[in-house]
C-alpha cells in the first residue's frame, strides 16, 4: 500500500501533502459551488424568473418554451464556465486549493502528493468535472468512496488527488499566483 504523505523516490522534494481525503471534499465543493452559483444566480436572476414563468404558461414546443429553455441553458454554461475558472486558477495556484478546500484543510495534488501540473487541473476542471456531472445520482463522485486513494471521476480524468493539507498555516494572498 503505498504511502500517501511522502512523495515516492525520484520525485521533487517539497512539502508532501497528507493522506486521501473524501468527506471534506465534498463539504468543500459545496462551498465553492455556492460561491459561484450565488452571484451568477444574481446576475441572471432577472432572465431566469422570466424563463420560468415563461416555461410554467408556454405551450410544449412553442417559440416561448425554446426562449425560455436557451436562458436555462445560459445560466448552466455560466455557472460551469464560472466553476471551471475558478477550480484551475486556485487549485493550479500556490495554494492548490479553492476556498472550499482552505476552509476544510483540503488541497489538491498530484498522485505522488506534489503540486499538480497546469494541464491535470485544467482537465480535472473542465472535461472532468463536465463528466463526473453527467453521471447520475452523484455517481462521479461515489467513485471515490470505493477507492482506497479517494479519486472521483474527475481526478482520474487530470490525475489529481485531493489530499488533507499537510500543514494548516493559510497560505500567504502572494501565493495565489505563484
Amino acid at each position: 500500500m503505498p504511502s500517501y504523505a511522502e512523495p515516492q523516490s525520484g520525485q521533487p522534494q517539497g512539502k508532501p501533502a497528507g493522506k486521501p481525503v473524501f468527506g471534506r471534499r465534498i463539504a468543500a465543493r459545496i462551498i465553492d459551488e455556492l460561491l459561484i452559483l450565488i452571484p451568477v444566480g444574481i446576475m441572471f436572476m432577472p432572465s431566469l424568473t422570466s424563463a420560468i414563468s415563461a416555461l410554467a404558461s408556454a405551450d410544449v414546443g412553442s417559440p416561448e418554451e425554446a426562449r425560455a429553455n436557451i436562458e436555462i441553458l445560459k445560466f448552466g454554461a455560466v455557472c460551469f464556465l464560472a466553476q471551471a475558472l475558478y477550480g484551475t486558477l486556485l487549485e493550479s495556484s500556490g495554494m492548490q486549493a479553492t476556498i472550499g478546500k482552505l476552509m476544510f484543510g483540503a488541497v489538491v495534488t498530484d498522485p505522488n502528493g506534489q503540486k499538480p501540473a497546469l494541464g491535470a487541473v485544467i482537465m480535472r476542471n473542465t472535461l472532468g468535472r463536465l463528466i463526473v456531472n453527467l453521471i447520475p445520482l452523484c455517481g462521479g463522485y461515489a467513485v471515490g468512496l470505493f477507492r482506497a486513494d479517494r479519486r472521483c471521476v474527475h481526478d482520474l480524468i487530470g490525475n489529481t488527488m485531493v489530499r488533507a493539507r499537510a500543514s494548516y498555516a493559510a497560505p500567504s494572498y502572494s501565493q495565489v499566483f505563484a
